[in-house]
Order: C-alpha cells, then structure tokens, then sequence
C-alpha cells in the first residue's frame, strides 16, 4: 500500500510535472507571442509616423501640384497671346518698312526740290542781274534821250520807266 500511494504520489507529482512543463511551454510561447505584439505595436507606431509623413507629402504634392496647375494656366493664356502679338510685330515690322521707304522716298523728293529751289534761286539772281543791267542801260538811254528832247519830257518818261522798272523787278522776284 505504501507502494501504491507512493506510485500514485510519483503520478501524481509527475502529472503535476507534466502540467507545469505544459504551463511553462504556454508561458514560453505566450511571451514570444507578447514579444511579436509589441513588435507589431512598435511597426504600428512607425507605420502610423510614417503615414502621418506620407499624409504631409501628400498635402504637399496637392498644393504643388495646384499651383503647377496655375502656372500652366496661366502660360496656356499667354501662349494663346503669343500669336496675336507675333501678328502684331510683324504688322508693325512692315509699317515701319514701309514708313522708312517712304521717309526714303520724300527726302529724295526734298533733294529734288532742294536742288530745283537752287537752280531757280540761281535763275533768279541771274534774272535780277539782267534786269538790273537792262534797267541801267534803259536808264542810260532815257538820259541821253531827256537831253535831247529836253528836260520836261525826259521827267515823264523817267517816271514811267521807273514805274515800269519796279514792276518789271516785282514781277522778276515773285
């Protein structure tokens, strides 16, 4: 009997054993699971930070790319001017070709005049110059002809061809 409550004792102790290896073993595993859960807690954190960082970039990118959206409009708007405005330079381009042909084209005109003015100045004097010598060679004459005629005479037609003369010379200038 003794024997047996002994066997029974050593069963007893050797289930309370197997037990306690089985407690154990869970014990062990438990913590290598609450080992892999704080792990995961830790790649929560990072993962949270790290989405929180994406979230910024995120935030970022949008206003980036909202005002690239901007910056294209409003390159669109002045591209679309581009073409007005080339217009425009290549008219104006050509009124100023055509104005300088024509600045070109009236200063020969003011040459031209320029010149014939001259040559009529020239005529003028000229003209002046043969009147001048005719008026003193009609002068001449008269004189000797006053004399002979008499001085009565000779008076009136001085007068008169003093009058002929300033109108012959006024005609001469104008």
């Amino acid at each position: 009997m003794e024997l047996a409550q002994e066997a029974r004792a050593g069963k007893a102790i050797r289930d309370e054993l197997d037990i306690l290896r089985e407690r154990a073993h869970k014990v062990d595993k438990l913590e290598a699971e609450m080992q892999r859960y704080k792990d995961m807690v830790t790649d929560i954190e990072y993962f949270k930070s790290r989405v929180e960082e994406l979230r910024e970039d995120n935030r970022i990118l949008v206003e980036t790319k909202e005002m690239l959206e901007d910056q294209l409009e409003s390159a669109r708007k002045r591209g679309e001017q581009i073409i007005p405005l080339e217009n425009e330079i290549l008219r104006l381009k050509s009124d100023a070709n055509a104005q300088a042909m024509e600045r070109e084209t009236d200063q020969k005109k003011i040459d031209e005049l320029m010149e014939e003015n001259y040559t009529l100045q020239m005529n003028t004097k000229s003209s002046l110059s043969e009147s001048n010598s005719i008026l003193a060679e009609m002068q001449v004459l008269k004189e000797r002809r006053g004399k002979i005629e008499g001085e009565g005479e000779g008076r009136e037609r001085e007068q008169k061809g003093d009058t002929a003369r300033e109108r012959k010379r006024k005609s001469v200038i104008e």
